[in-house]
């Protein structure tokens, strides 16, 4: 049996030993030290490395410092003071929202399915206590809010109408702020789920006030009263994150490059100078003028020649352009900025003049799975809740007869618009033969209710053939009704029945 030989120790740890017999603290100090040193790299601290973070909740992270009131208000700065940053907001709403995601009951009465979208329509244009906009504006004012500030607030009110919340109207009362079972503003059961809210009380001042939030009152509304929608990136994370959290610094960057080119290209265009002579600054050649005053021996006018005295000398200023590649550096940074609200650069700049067909359709149908991340949450969380709240009072109110299936509907989300409609158009048609879709799912991807949309088409072909207008069809349209198997089959039925009865005549006409 071959002999196991102890391992041989390194010259490291025979150095050990020996400060070990003098000083056990500091060899344990020494071996520590050679243990970090072999863990990942991403997790050690260098000269040229970040400082160690901290190891803490969401939360914590958002409420502890007022992070999270910092980034609002500088979301909103840069809201105001940006283009890009307004524009993004800009883009990104109008896509999730455009008109309005709108309500379709799916229950099996269709009359009863009328009846409640007719009084949602209704609602809507009264659903604002303030009475400033209708219910889907403000869904995309509180999309808004949801990308600028990370959430937002709706209180259902008694009177059948809804009152939006901003993230700054939630806050802690002073006696809560930092306590067990409170989040800025929430207060949480022992699971962590949200029992009630605390709103700033009225408008409060109008200017600004930096301990408004310590001083004015609050009001509590019970969670089942309220609906709550944040951007969270974590389990345990309660408050919303602005979208804006990691670009700031962006922005900030952005702006110093877009002042110094600026600045650069107002300097080019002038025709700046500078004399150097050897006078001193209280010897230098002067003119007395016609108002009496002394004045510098120096002028300059389009086209002149000026002899310049012993000891001068003229130098041009040419200011170098900071960037030359002010272009190509944009497009960079847009691309960046873009990045967390999914929009692609060809949107963030309006600009597609460097795209084909193909690149153009991949970036939006990227975007556009960003925007329907927002639309679910959005319906899910907001849209749905107030749907069945309304249905809900309806029912008790007699407005709508109650059934076991009124919670059943869906929503509408707005339609893209397509890139070539002839190859979108193409591609339906051949997945709905193909029975990879509906044409209920067509109708969804375009905004519109299959429903309606037969009935629209229903009454426009009895117009047609009321005034006797002949029907047109597209070379690319799918042959008319007429000529479906399932009409052929009708026609021929119909033929077979006409066909037998005259026979039946000629024979009794013959017994007779």
């Amino acid at each position: 049996m071959r002999e196991i030989l102890p391992k041989k120790k390194s010259w490291a740890e025979r150095v050990d030993d020996v400060i070990a017999f003098f000083s056990p603290e500091r060899a344990n100090k020494r071996r520590q030290h050679r243990a970090f040193s072999q863990s990942y790299r991403a997790a050690s601290h260098t000269r040229l490395g970040r400082a160690k973070p901290i190891n803490a909740s969401a939360d914590y992270h958002l409420e502890r410092g007022y992070d999270r009131i910092e980034m609002v208000d500088r979301a909103r700065a840069v809201e105001r003071d940006n283009p890009i940053a307004c524009g993004l907001l800009d883009r990104a709403v109008e896509n999730i929202i455009g008109c309005g995601i709108m309500p379709q009951a799916k229950t099996e009465d269709a009359e009863w399915n009328a009846k409640a979208e007719e009084l949602f329509a209704e609602w809507n244009i009264e659903a604002d206590i303030r009475g400033l906009d209708s219910f889907y504006e403000l869904q995309a004012l509180g999309v808004r809010s949801y990308l600028r500030d990370g959430d937002f607030g709706t209180i259902l009110l008694d009177s059948g109408q809804i009152q939006m919340v901003e993230s700054d109207q939630i806050a802690a009362p002073t006696d809560k702020r930092f306590t067990p079972n409170h989040v800025d503003g929430i207060d949480l059961d022992d699971r962590g789920k949200p029992v009630s809210y605390n709103i700033v009380k009225g408008r409060g001042d109008q200017h600004y006030y930096p301990r408004r939030r310590d001083q004015v009152e609050r009001i509590k509304i019970p969670a089942a009263d309220f609906i709550f929608v944040a951007r969270r990136h974590r389990l345990g994370q309660t408050r919303g994150e602005p979208c804006f959290a990691q670009s700031f610094e962006l922005f900030d960057q952005l702006d110093g490059l877009i002042e110094s080119v600026v600045v650069a290209a107002r300097m080019a265009a002038c025709f700046g100078m500078v004399i150097t002579s050897n006078y001193p600054p209280n010897q230098l050649p002067t003119l007395t003028g016609a108002d009496g005053k002394t004045y510098r021996d120096w002028s300059l006018e389009p086209g002149m020649v000026k002899t310049l005295q012993p000891g001068e000398e003229i130098k041009q200023v040419k200011p170098d352009h900071p960037s030359q590649n002010f272009a190509d550096f944009m497009a960079t940074m847009g691309r960046l900025l873009g990045l967390q609200l999914g929009l692609p650069l060809e949107l963030v700049f309006m600009d597609f003049s460097r795209t084909n067909y193909s690149s153009a359709r991949a970036a939006l149908i990227q975007a556009q799975a960003s925007f329907k991340k927002v639309q679910d949450r959005l319906i899910t969380h907001f849209c749905r809740r107030i749907y069945l709240w309304n249905i809900e009072r309806w029912i008790e109110d007699g407005l709508l007869e109650a059934r076991d299936d009124w919670k059943k509907h869906t929503w509408a989300r707005p339609a893209w618009k397509w890139i070539d409609p002839l190859k979108e158009v193409q591609a339906n048609m051949i997945a709905v033969d193909a029975g990879m879709m509906t044409l209920s799912d067509v109708a969804k991807s375009q905004g519109r209710d299959l429903l309606e949309l037969f009935e629209q088409r229903s009454r426009e072909l009895k117009m047609q053939r009321d005034l006797n207008i002949p029907e047109v069809r597209s070379n690319y349209g799918r042959d008319p009704m007429e000529t479906m198997p399932w009409a052929q089959s009708a026609e021929s039925d119909e033929d077979s029945d006409d066909s037998e009865a005259p026979e039946k005549e000629e024979e009794s006409d013959d017994d007779n």
